[in-house]
């Protein structure tokens, strides 16, 4: 949900960019990197991070 939130969130800055600017300023390749890999990065991460907060704080 993060990714898909994150991408619309990147099309419409691309998209009112346009519109007032007349030119693409502010989301280059780093924010479009951003808003795919970093969701996809935490999601890898939780199944490591949970288990490890559940036996630290006994769950």
């Amino acid at each position: 949900m993060k990714v898909i939130c994150d991408c619309t969130f990147v099309i419409i800055a691309t998209a009112l960019s346009f519109i007032f600017l007349r030119e693409l300023q502010g989301v280059r390749e780093g924010t479009l990197a951003a808003a795919i890999f970093v969701g996809l990065i935490a999601k890898q991460l939780n199944k490591f991070i949970v288990p490890a907060a559940d036996f630290l704080f006994k769950k």
